[in-house]
């Protein structure tokens, strides 16, 4: 027991007296726990996301498939779908064929056509057609 005693005692003189050697850590650790503790807090993961974000927008190309859905699209999309399903009830119940073809075009018609202006203009020629075409 007495061994034991002066065993520890020893040992507790030696970190006292030399810090840097009862530590495992060297000065480049340290900083590395310090980074990686600042990585870990709520500013470090929001700068982290920032930088991951802006490196994704930067490879993103300028023109994508989805670049055509801005508000305007999506709102004559619902436009001409509405009036589109309106007037295939009504052909449908009054027998009219081409209340019915342009009421399957205008629901159809936007989702192949991102374009606002091609859109106003097919939608526009398929809502009056029916009453200026008469077979």
């Amino acid at each position: 027991m007495k061994n034991m005693n002066s065993y520890l005692s020893t040992l507790l003189l030696f970190i006292l007296l030399f810090p840097g050697y009862s530590s495992a850590l060297t000065r480049k650790d340290e900083k590395n726990m310090k980074k990686e503790a600042d990585e870990m807090s709520y500013m470090g993961q929001m700068e982290k996301a920032t930088k991951i974000l802006d490196e994704k927008m930067t490879e993103l190309p300028k023109e994508t498939p989805e670049a055509g859905w801005d508000g305007t699209s999506l709102m004559l999309s619902m436009l001409w779908g509405s009036i589109g399903a309106g007037y295939f009830l009504f052909g449908k119940k009054q027998a009219k064929a081409l209340f019915l073809l342009c009421g399957i075009g205008l629901c159809i018609f936007p989702m192949f056509v991102s374009s606002t202006l091609t859109s106003l203009i097919l939608g526009i020629a398929m809502t009056v057609a029916p009453f200026k075409i008469d077979f």
